[in-house]
């Protein structure tokens, strides 16, 4: 009987292996797996940028609201003075230092070569006495919260005082127009009065709506070279100048709120500016006085005549006011 059992039971072993390995069939060649890897030509940043937009808009409304942003940053200081006081907890910052970011503003000291400022859209604003050798994160007075600003443009007035603006406009991918997104919003335009150590941010700038939806996206800022209250400053919303060192703002080109992109003074006090794609110059910055000089209507309304050109910016030579170059791009 037990000669039976085992025979029947290597019998049963022997079938389901032959079944098994009846299953089994040849194989061609040994494919190796792909790794995943794209041409960088493959890739497509527009995709990329979409993502980031839709993860900073309004759910809802599908747009980027200030007064939503403005609620979320004070959401998130109650947060942390709330995390402090509870555990009576200090934070110091380890690390990494590498965080500048993508420079989009350098200013020289112009009584002090070695005192050099970078702000960056993604860094904030650093400082350096040692012309660039080493830098220092700046901080601000009065106690304010000092987030990771997005600074786009500084300048110094003739006293020596300087403003940064924030906000980083409409970015684009691949050079195409076409291909762009909402960039970084800013908080309007901070002042230092003791040469960039630290840093207040102007109320005029953002204490009220209508400030705050000009002064979210500044382009560039320039001062007069012998009146250090006068200060222009290109926004989202057109030009604006200061006669009274930031404490009040004045359209200078009445009705006109298309974005201005750039504005220069030279070393005479004529000013230039790029608004839409046309230029206005004025002798001396006052309101009233700026004359658009480009032609009257349609295209030929731009400085530039071509439709691809969304975006100019001047300079002045410094020896002679008179000599303006301007480099233009589809933004």
């Amino acid at each position: 009987m037990k000669n039976k059992h085992l025979l029947l039971a290597v019998a049963l072993v022997f079938a389901v292996g032959t079944m098994a390995f009846g299953q089994v069939r040849p194989e061609g060649k040994i494919k190796p797996k792909a790794d995943g890897t794209q041409s960088v030509r493959d890739l497509d940043p527009q995709n990329a940028a979409n993502y980031v937009s839709a993860r900073r808009v309004n759910q809802y409304t599908g747009t980027i609201d200030v007064a939503d942003i403005i609620r979320a940053q004070e959401q998130v200081r109650a947060l942390h003075r709330k995390a402090g006081n509870s555990l009576n907890m200090m934070w110091n910052e380890l690390g990494p230092n590498n965080i500048g970011g993508r420079t989009r503003a350098i200013l020289l000291d112009k009584d002090n070569p070695d005192v050099v400022l970078a702000g960056s859209v993604s860094g904030g604003l650093w400082r350096s006495t040692s012309a660039g050798s080493s830098w220092q994160k700046t901080t601000t007075g009065s106690g304010q919260l000092f987030e990771n600003l997005a600074v786009s443009s500084i300048c110094q007035a003739a006293n020596g005082d300087i403003y940064f603006g924030t906000g980083e406009g409409a970015a684009v991918t691949e050079g195409n127009p076409q291909n762009s997104h909402q960039g970084i919003l800013g908080q309007g335009i901070w002042k230092s009065t003791d040469r960039g150590l630290t840093f207040n941010r102007l109320t005029s700038t953002w204490d009220e709506p209508t400030a705050q939806e000009t002064f979210i996206l500044v382009y560039a800022m320039a001062a007069d070279p012998v009146d250090a209250n006068k200060i222009f400053v290109a926004t989202v919303k057109g030009l604006r100048l200061s006669t009274d060192g930031g404490q009040s703002w004045v359209n200078p080109i009445a009705d006109i709120t298309l974005p201005a992109y750039d504005v220069k003074v030279a070393s005479d006090g004529t000013v230039i500016a790029c608004v839409g794609q046309m230029a206005y110059r004025s002798e001396n910055g006052a309101p009233g006085t700026f004359t658009k000089i480009s032609s009257a209507t349609g295209l030929e309304e731009n400085l530039i005549l071509d439709a691809n050109v969304s975006r100019m910016m001047f300079a002045f030579a410094p020896s002679d006011p008179n000599f303006v170059y301007c480099i233009a791009a589809g933004i």
